[in-house]
């Protein structure tokens, strides 16, 4: 069994970095703690996974790990400075999809936010995430190689184009932006992971366990191969700011599949 992980970092002070060799590309990894409705967040447990277990399939590169608290003002508050911090080149970040059963990779997010009540019972209050940004904003990340990456390690994958309203969106949006700014722009895409059967909450109840859901195993196994892909992209791309070109076989992104807009996190 696994134990749900408590979301107890505040500040800068919850950034753990893990390095393999000299000057190695820097990747960082997110994940959500609880939120109203979702007292186990898997996303959580992934990220402190991914710190305590190094990969040898990832042993070239500097993993950074980040649990965020699942408010408004943290994420205001301590993203930016997180995203200085670290400097990455490939940024992914993580939230649960408590209706899915999929890794669903998450193509663009807008930059609006629904008025929802956060972990501390706040709400946002702003009409845009950034005033006088564009609407929407898209990953630069060719998704369409990756989810067949996935699905021939038979682990279920699938596009979105909708990241929601509540935090996972708003952390999308804000990681895309900044990385939009940055003289050296980095890769960044969001992972919306399902529920897992097999972790336990604070008060050892269990989750609530669907059939068809990925094991804990097949989400580390899934995750592994998210990042190894996302780092061998952002190796083999020119050093220009041009657009990928559009992705194989003529599928576009009025082609996925939409997302949950509820339950977030």
């Amino acid at each position: 069994m696994y134990d749900c992980v408590r979301n107890r970092q505040k500040g800068s002070k919850s950034v753990t970095q893990i390095r393999f060799g000299p000057e190695p590309l820097r990747v960082l990894v997110t994940g959500f703690g609880p939120f109203p409705g979702a007292a186990c967040n898997p996303s959580a447990w992934l990220a402190e996974h991914l710190q305590a277990n190094p990969c040898k399939q990832l042993s070239d590169i500097a993993l950074t790990s980040h649990v965020l608290e699942t408010s408004w003002h943290y994420v205001d508050r301590y993203f930016e400075p997180l995203i200085k911090a670290v400097m990455p080149h490939v940024a992914i970040h993580f939230g649960l999809d408590q209706s899915g059963s999929q890794f669903r990779i998450e193509t663009r997010a807008r930059n609006n936010a629904a008025r929802s009540a956060d972990c501390n019972g706040a709400h946002f209050k702003r009409s845009n995430i950034v005033a006088g940004a564009p609407h929407i904003l898209s990953t630069t990340l060719p998704h369409w190689p990756l989810i067949d990456r996935l699905r021939k390690q038979q682990l279920p994958a699938h596009a979105s184009q909708d990241a929601g309203h509540y935090l996972c969106n708003y952390l999308y949006y804000l990681s895309l932006w900044n990385s939009r700014r940055a003289e050296s722009p980095r890769l960044t895409c969001f992972v919306h992971i399902p529920p897992m059967p097999e972790i336990q909450t604070y008060h050892s109840r269990h989750c609530k366990s669907r059939g068809n859901m990925l094991s804990p195993a097949e989400l580390v196994r899934g995750t592994h191969e998210i990042i190894s892909y996302a780092v061998n992209v952002y190796r083999q791309r020119p050093s220009s700011r041009e657009p990928h070109a559009p992705p194989p076989g003529g599928r576009s992104l009025m082609a996925v599949t939409s997302g949950a807009t509820d339950g977030d996190g």
